[in-house]
């Protein structure tokens, strides 16, 4: 039997949703703020959640605890349609009008990009392959954003941007955007996700890494 250590009593763990279990229209986060996550129109299945790209997504609310202004890690396993969506995201807290965004993760044509503040992150690499489970965690620590993916460091960049207080939702497999187009919602799997109010270290990711992959390895 397998045991999947999830570090759920580490402190700085502010959302933890493991998608194990068949939770229905709305559920609760699996870590000590209890988020209430509203479903509209994602799938249930035996690897987590699946997003259609036209208007699936699940919504996790406001919570205070999601507002990160100093450092944060941003973790999801994800597996992508062979038809890569531009601009699929696997998470975003942002403004509705979609013009202002705390923090962000999403992925075009295979790359992982992220935004901090008002600042886009891009890396020139495809570390996502299609119909392929992949685990994605970015870290931010002013100056640093660090990218792994399957457990090692892939990218690196410096950057000076800060993260400024926002009352923003936080969604899975979508911007908030009003009006937003297909081109915003993922189309693809997401599988667990979770978020730390700091910037975890290499060995840590390693073994969110090493305890997670027997689910889709």
């Amino acid at each position: 039997m397998k045991i999947e250590r999830d570090f759920v009593y580490d402190p700085s763990l502010v959302l933890y949703l493991p998608f194990r279990e068949l939770d229905g229209g709305s559920f609760r986060s699996r870590d000590a703020y209890g988020h209430l996550c509203t479903n509209n129109g994602a799938t249930w299945n035996l690897n987590g959640l699946k997003f259609d790209g036209v208007d699936d997504y699940i919504d996790c609310g406001t919570g205070n605890s999601l507002n990160l202004t100093n450092a944060l890690t941003l973790e999801a396993w994800i597996e992508l349609q062979t038809n890569l969506v531009a601009n699929g995201y696997i998470l975003s807290r942002n403004l509705s009008s979609g013009l202002v965004v705390q923090y962000s993760l999403w992925v075009t044509s295979g790359i992982p990009e992220v935004q901090v503040g008002l600042e886009n992150l891009i890396w020139d690499t495809n570390y996502v392959s299609p119909l392929n489970n992949t685990h994605l965690v970015f870290t931010f620590q002013s100056p640093n954003h660090l990218l792994y993916s399957d457990g090692v460091l892939r990218a690196s960049q410096i950057s000076a941007r800060t993260l400024t207080s926002q009352n923003y939702r936080f969604l899975l497999g979508a911007r908030d955007n009003t009006g937003a187009t297909q081109t915003l919602f993922l189309k693809g799997a997401i599988a667990l996700v979770r978020i730390y109010n700091r910037a975890l270290n290499a060995n840590e990711i390693r073994r969110l890494y090493e305890s997670t992959k027997w689910r889709f390895k």
